[in-house]
């Protein structure tokens, strides 16, 4: 079981694990790299630049098929006048995974297709891609990152919000995002070099002509010695980040900055930031004029618990960060703020700090270069039983100085929600999955809340066939496009091992 995700098709519904992305986290402890998930560039990376020996290594996973019936109650989410149809479903996908000496990837890959009863023109075809390929170019010093996403989100603020595919509202739209970075780390001695740089090429299957041909370059610089995690360690980071959108305003920042911490003992370290960064209030200026610093620390008493709190000021005020990982036997729990700039072509490709809930994306529409301060904070617990696992997740997402991508500001935007998850293996063939959602949300055009609802229960006709029984209702309380929707469906699974 997941948590609703804009991006997911008909059921609206991904994995319990949050989404990957290629942009480092800010914190005192070198993280592995993380990376958005991709395909397309990592395909070419596999055949051109690796020894055939390596291709022997087989890539392990399977194929799936699914078919099914799906009711809805009012298919074009109208306010007054809902209309009921019912539709076919067929979604045939395949996930792989490869772990070896020169190769770390996934390929997920879905297609649905849909064929409406009443509604034939209607019937459509749409493809949902997560993939990435990590290639080792040289043995612990020069890597090559690829991944490529693919999928459907808004397109206008100005229409009903729509979480699946399955309704006609003509405010979703295709979109493709595809990233190459190549990257190398090295230590010299004690010190720690890390210098790489992600293009990232956004295409978003609109008729407005931004987004046509919208690219990021990010590039990033380190030295460090973190990891001696002993006396006393240092940090040195460089930044730059520039992204052109077709028939909008370029977005450029850039930011440096130096770290000094001193372990107090085995547990606990405290350190300071200080640096220059890009004016965020401006963002037509690249220069490095606005000066920022913060002071913290960092606590890790043991393999299960990370607290890292720190506080500081840039130029747009005083500024937070927090960073709290906690792990139990049985039960996880984490909590992360952060602030800073952001665009909204980066959010709906998935680029933000973190990758909770469905408010990332969900009201930022395709192919517009709107940038803006943004905090975020992201609250997460899970608990995992002998049979079921349950899942809360809080999200906070505020935008301040927000400019359009033609150069007029808007007010600040924020955009809360709430999602509980539950899921219960009963017996052997039988699961019930339940899911319940809030969003609250905040805008130029948007003002009110959604609630959805969802209840499922899948039962196994054999190892691999399983049928799943789901109704999914929805309430939109939008002052501007209000409606409450009812989904049913029915879906035969068939699982391939290849």
């Amino acid at each position: 079981m997941g948590f609703p995700n804009k991006h997911c098709g008909y059921y609206g519904y991904r994995g319990t694990e949050p989404a990957m992305n290629m942009k480092k986290a800010r914190t005192r402890l070198k993280p592995t790299l993380m990376r958005r998930p991709v395909i397309g560039a990592a395909t070419l990376a596999l055949a051109t630049v690796t020894p055939a020996t390596s291709l022997a290594d087989p890539w392990e996973g399977g194929a799936y098929i699914e078919v099914g019936v799906i009711h809805s109650d009012n298919i074009y989410l109208s306010a007054t006048d809902p209309e009921e149809d019912f539709l076919l479903m067929l979604a045939p996908g395949l996930r792989y995974t490869k772990d070896s000496e020169r190769f770390n990837g996934t390929i997920d890959y879905r297609m649905e297709a849909f064929r409406y009863q009443d509604l034939a023109d209607s019937s459509d075809i749409s493809h949902l891609l997560n993939a990435e390929l990590t290639t080792t170019l040289l043995r612990d010093k020069f890597y090559l990152d690829t991944n490529a996403n693919a999928g459907q989100a808004i397109v206008s603020a100005d229409a009903p919000i729509v979480l699946t595919n399955v309704p006609i509202t003509g405010n979703r739209a295709d979109y493709f995002d595809f990233t190459v970075q190549p990257r190398w780390e090295q230590r010299i001695g004690s010190v720690d070099l890390e210098a790489r740089s992600a293009y990232t090429n956004y295409n978003f299957d609109t008729e407005d002509e931004i987004g046509e041909a919208d690219y990021q370059i990010e590039s990033n610089f380190e030295l460090d010695n973190e990891h001696l995690q002993r006396g006393i360690v240092w940090d040195l980071r460089y930044e730059h980040t520039r992204a052109t959108f077709e028939g909008a305003l370029p977005y450029e920042y850039q930011r440096a900055d130096f770290t000094l911490g001193l372990w107090v003992n085995s547990a606990l370290q405290i350190f300071g930031l200080y640096g220059h960064e890009t004016p965020i209030d401006e963002f037509l200026d690249p220069s490095m004029d606005s000066e920022v610093w913060e002071a913290g620390f960092l606590y890790v008493p043991s393999e299960r618990m990370r607290i890292e709190l720190a506080a500081g000021e840039r130029g747009f005020g005083d500024s937070y960060r927090a960073d709290i990982n906690i792990a139990g036997q049985r039960s996880e729990l984490s909590l992360t703020y952060d602030e800073g700039p952001a665009t909204r072509a980066s959010i709906v490709a998935g680029g933000s700090v973190v990758d909770y809930g469905p408010t990332e994306g969900l009201f930022d529409p395709l192919g517009t270069g709107d940038r803006f301060l943004q905090k975020l904070g992201a609250f997460v617990f899970t608990r995992q039983m002998p049979k079921s696992q349950f899942q809360i997740q809080l999200l906070s997402d505020r935008r301040e100085n927000v400019l359009t991508a033609t150069g007029p500001s808007r007010a600040d935007e924020q955009y809360d929600s709430a999602i509980a998850t539950y899921e219960w293996d009963v017996s052997a063939r039988v699961a019930i999955e339940l899911g319940a959602e809030y969003l609250k949300f905040e805008d130029e055009v948007r003002d009110g809340d959604l609630k959805r609802g969802r209840f499922s229960v899948t039962y196994g006709l054999g190892a691999r066939t399983a049928l799943t029984f789901a109704i999914d209702h929805i309430v939109n309380n939008d002052i501007s496009f209000p409606y409450v929707a009812t989904q049913v469906s029915l879906v035969l699974r068939r699982d391939f091992s290849l």
